[in-house]
């Protein structure tokens, strides 16, 4: 396409960023339509008794976890993940609450890092936004303790 890779006038290329644009939409269209066509077929893989396709779907786990690096750490943290989603599962703990968590955590910390940097607990305690989120947060997290028909996570 006669360009270089992290030039300047790639950055200011407004039929670049147009074309990819382009692109990106076709392709998210074509492949909801598709998805809309074929799911039908593709929903009776669940009628099918796993064995018959966990293989397949333990090799692509494998070589998506591997992608990473490559080493021997990568197979460490699959074998671990694992093993904390069985214990999850095991003493029925939220398994989408685990993942959304180890999602947000980099992010939590960031923004814990940048509050604590910016205020000390003693402006914290002076600003109303602080007490309602204690407040709101405090009420949530009572309320989940103590509700009476809690979902089953098995």
């Amino acid at each position: 396409m006669n360009f270089e890779l992290g030039t300047v006038e790639l950055a200011q290329d407004k039929m670049f960023f147009d074309s990819m644009l382009f692109g990106f939409m076709t392709a998210t269209l074509l492949v909801g339509i598709i998805c809309l066509l074929t799911t039908k077929y593709i929903a009776k893989i669940t009628k099918l008794p796993y064995r018959y396709y966990f293989p397949i779907l333990l090799g692509f786990i494998v070589l998506a976890s591997v992608q990473y690096t490559g080493g021997w750490e990568d197979y460490l943290i699959l074998v671990l993940a694992s093993i904390v989603g069985i214990l999850a599962k095991t003493y029925k703990f939220s398994r989408p609450a685990l993942l959304f968590g180890f999602i947000l955590a980099d992010r939590v910390e960031a923004l814990t890092i940048q509050m604590s940097n910016l205020y000390t607990f003693d402006r914290l305690v002076d600003r109303p936004i602080f007490w309602s989120l204690v407040l709101i947060t405090s009420i949530v997290f009572i309320w989940g303790l103590t509700r009476k028909n809690k979902l089953d996570y098995a």
